[in-house]
């Protein structure tokens, strides 16, 4: 009850992520896990949108690759919010770009990351301090699963 539901959604989404890409390879486990914190950091402070749900947005963004079915498909069951569903089906939104901006990113599209993260009010400047924070997070992840 100290931490709220937030923390406690993220690890518990995280636990049941690596469960099912068993098989799948951890790169793309790793991927979803580097988009969520992405996708969490880059909503931090923005008014009107949820860092925890787009942490879940992130994490999802390749569940249909791990589950090999359509993307309307691997979340229709999802406790997911119908505009985090909409952005995850690729229906325009603040979700939705900010998952655009960190997809870009990661492609090195930068023209394209900077654009959707302006359209929101922010500034470039928190798109690589934001993968900066998520790929420490999931190194910090994996090293403390290895220790385990």
């Amino acid at each position: 009850m100290f931490l709220g539901t937030g923390p406690i959604k993220r690890w518990a989404s995280v636990w049941c992520l690596s469960k099912l890409s068993v098989g799948v390879g951890s790169e793309l486990a790793r991927l979803s896990l580097i988009r969520a914190r992405s996708c969490e950091l880059l909503a931090e402070g923005l008014t009107g949108i949820d860092a925890d749900e787009l942490f879940l947005v992130g994490l999802c963004s390749v569940l249909d690759t791990i589950l090999d079915r359509p993307m309307a498909d691997a979340i229709a069951e999802l406790p997911l919010s119908d505009e985090a569903k909409a952005a995850l089906l690729g229906q325009p939104g603040p979700m939705r770009a900010i998952l655009d901006a960190v997809i870009a990113y990661e492609d090195g599209a930068w023209e394209d990351a900077v654009e959707a993260v302006e359209s929101l009010g922010a500034t470039e400047s928190r798109l690589p301090l934001a993968q900066r924070g998520a790929l420490i997070w999931a190194q910090e992840l994996s090293a403390s699963q290895i220790a385990s």
